[in-house]
């Protein structure tokens, strides 16, 4: 079996158009060239602060050379790999992300926000999104049945199953860029390129649907009837052409962030999360349930209690039937035993993440095309 039983209690809910609130995490910007999550992002700054540092200590080209070596380590690099791979381990040891995070907010100072501007929009920016949804997923494209090439799959799907599920209310992200935000409004813009039929008919009718990046100062903004509320609860960095929100607009990388964080109990950040989780069918993509952030919620809305579902979307990736594969397979089915225990709901797609979104975005489409009978 491809997938496990929960996804037809997932395609049930959304037929019932439950009331629902998507959680999503820096894997929801996954694409083949590009490095956009969040252990790029620290390794990317992480690399900056190395060479802030050596400029201070007067760290020589070679040691510079070998730390590099060492952070971006591959089986197929070049070099001696066993010393690389050595020094590789003992950074994951002794710096791990968390601190590393910390080392960087302190060496970078003020350049820390412009820094992580930099790393996102350098990468990708609502011009390019566009490009390459309409080049891969537009009526208009140029079909090639031999690519099975998907850039911004997950992205691609995941902001059609937005604007075509009525009963989404709201987007927790724990990310800072606008991507999604950005996907949803190219979707909504050029629809008669996407969709056809009754979903072309269904986004006709959500005349002046607008999505807004919430965070700081933003977060009591009044939410019309035909707004969806995206909500940037470890802080917003807006795109180079934008202001970066000051008030409120705390962005939650380092150590210390965290635990500040955790210490706002009364914070709009902690309180959204904690009212979707306890009052809203909840569907989390592209993260990690190890971010302490998520463990946190997720403990305090298991004490509250809810009697919606919280999904949680992964995959696997180990292919074949060989023992590498089952072995995979097994450490999933035993973190999937946990999360359950702990009131996650796994829907865990054997296939990959293409096939698992594909999923979700075809269920949504035969949702809308049946009236959701």
């Amino acid at each position: 079996m491809k997938f496990n039983r929960y996804f037809y209690q997932l395609q049930e809910d959304f037929r019932r158009k439950k009331r629902m609130v998507l959680f999503v995490g820096a894997g929801i910007n996954a694409t083949k060239g590009k490095h956009l999550l969040w252990e790029d992002l620290l390794r990317y700054l992480f690399d900056k602060a190395i060479r802030y540092l050596s400029i201070e200590r007067s760290l020589d080209n070679e040691v510079l050379d070998k730390l590099k070596g060492a952070m971006n380590f591959s089986m197929t690099g070049k070099g001696n790999l066993q010393e690389q791979f050595e020094l590789h381990e003992f950074i994951n040891r002794e710096f791990p992300l968390i601190v590393q995070a910390s080392i960087v907010k302190k060496v970078l100072g003020n350049s820390y926000t412009s820094a992580i501007q930099d790393f996102f929009y350098g990468q990708c920016n609502k011009d390019l999104l566009a490009r390459v949804f309409r080049d891969n997923y537009s009526f208009s494209r140029e079909k090639n049945d031999g690519d099975n090439e998907y850039p911004f799959h997950t992205l691609y799907q995941l902001a059609r199953v937005i604007l075509l599920c009525p009963s989404i209310e709201g987007v927790v992200t724990y990310n800072y860029d606008n991507f999604l935000t950005e996907a949803i409004k190219i979707l909504y813009e050029e629809r008669e390129d996407y969709f056809s039929g009754a979903e072309l008919d269904w986004l006709n009718r959500r005349e002046n649907f607008r999505v807004h990046d919430i965070s700081g100062s933003l977060y009591d903004r009044e939410l019309g009837s035909n707004d969806l509320f995206v909500y940037h609860v470890h802080g917003f960095v807006p795109s180079p052409s934008q202001v970066i929100p000051s008030a409120g607009n705390e962005i939650v990388l380092s150590m210390e962030e965290f635990y500040e964080n955790s210490r706002e109990v009364y914070s709009w950040q902690t309180a959204t999360q904690l009212h979707f989780f306890s009052h809203y069918t909840c569907l989390l993509a592209g993260m990690s349930l190890s971010d302490m952030t998520v463990q946190r919620m997720l403990h305090y809305a298991s004490r509250c209690g809810n009697e919606d579902k919280i999904y949680y979307l992964h995959a696997g990736n180990a292919r074949g039937d060989d023992s590498h594969a089952r072995t995979y397979e097994t450490l999933k089915n035993i973190k999937d035993t946990f999360h359950l225990e702990n009131g996650v709901v796994p829907l865990f797609h054997k296939d990959g993440y293409v096939e698992l979104y594909r999923w979700l975005g075809e269920t949504v489409s035969d949702l809308v095309k049946n009236g959701f009978k």
